[in-house]
């Protein structure tokens, strides 16, 4: 039976806890220095003391008759003055061992602990508890706890550990986000009439493409959900050349006031249709109108998407005019050699 908890041990790594009742309890010590070693010291101090201080004594009341004395009551003063030492020391171990005991008590069984509760809990002050806890996990006599940042909390498990990871993981990615937030804003603060449109069309695009996704999640029919990603797709596109040519930024105004938020709309109810236990005939023709309506909305949006790009079409078609006029004037196309070649001959 003791090999096998020996084995058991060994393979989940929590040689350091008590085993009870076939359950793994964290927080256990493995060894609470200065219980026994404090009071044990003390007894050596004060033996000491008594042998070496009454020797002090007699060896100084030689010394008025005899100065030999004075050497042998230098060496016992100081073997006096050591076993004071000796008794302090055992004195502080033990306190630091009986303050440990209460600590350990009160956290058995516990995955955590705030370290205030600890502290009032065992009348100590947080100060001191930190101080005996770090005493603990230098001599690694406290394996698998640990101390947060701010050393307000002790973790006593793996699980903990992570949740607390987990937690600033996710604090630091909200305080990111605020700080990115208001590096824009105090960026737009600053921009002319023309980038804070861009801003505004950006934002409200990655706003309405968040919904789409999130709905896109919520709805099993396949159909449905390529017609969401496909609008998700148009969207993105559109964002970014309305942002690169803000003269067709209009035409993105009535996509996000009114298009967009009764796709929306429409998306919800289709997920909340679909997760009916019972699919009447209205449930199942009204799914099938907002697929045919989404599927509307795509060509819409594909169409809006090209005609987008239109003016910068156009903008090309007459830049290439002007580049092959310049080109056949030069000489350096076809034409253009062959016109130099007739002038050449007259």
């Amino acid at each position: 039976m003791k090999s096998e908890e020996k084995t058991d041990r060994k393979k989940t790594g929590y040689d350091h806890l008590e085993i009870m009742r076939g359950k793994k309890v964290p927080g256990t010590l493995k060894k609470n220095p200065g219980l026994y070693s404090g009071p044990f010291k003390m007894g050596l101090g004060i033996l000491g003391f008594i042998a070496f201080g009454g020797s002090f004594a007699g060896c100084l009341a030689g010394a008025l008759i005899s100065k030999i004395a004075i050497v042998p009551s230098g060496i016992f003063m100081l073997l006096a003055l050591a076993s004071v030492f000796l008794f302090g020391k055992g004195f502080t171990e033990k306190k630091r061992a009986r303050r440990i005991k209460e600590y350990a008590e009160y956290w058995k069984g516990k995955s955590y602990i705030m370290i205030d509760d600890l502290a009032k809990a065992c009348d100590s002050r947080s100060k001191k508890v930190r101080k005996d806890l770090r005493f603990l996990m230098d001599r690694k006599l406290l394996p698998g706890a640990a101390l947060d940042i701010s050393e307000t909390c002790l973790m006593l498990t793996e699980e903990s550990r992570k949740q607390y990871e987990e937690a600033m993981d996710a604090k630091r990615n909200r305080e990111k986000e605020a700080e990115r937030k208001k590096q824009m804003e105090d960026k737009m603060n600053h921009a002319s009439p023309e980038e804070k449109e861009i801003f505004r069309v950006k934002k409200d695009g990655e706003m309405f493409i968040e919904q789409i996704s999130a709905l896109r999640r919520q709805i099993s029919s396949y159909d449905v959900s390529e017609e969401l990603k496909k609008l998700e797709v148009t969207t993105a596109r559109i964002v970014v050349c309305a942002s690169e040519h803000p003269e067709s930024i209009k035409k993105t105004d009535r996509l996000f006031q009114y298009y967009f938020p009764s796709v929306i709309k429409m998306g919800q109810i289709y997920a909340d249709m679909e997760s009916q236990p019972i699919q009447g005939d209205n449930i199942v023709k009204t799914r099938k109108e907002i697929e045919e309506s989404l599927d509307t909305m795509n060509q819409a949006m594909e169409k809006m998407f090209d005609e987008m790009y239109q003016n910068v079409a156009l903008d090309i078609s007459s830049d290439i005019s002007v580049l092959k006029v310049m080109l056949k004037q030069d000489g350096l196309t076809e034409d253009g050699m062959k016109a130099d070649k007739e002038n050449a001959l007259f």
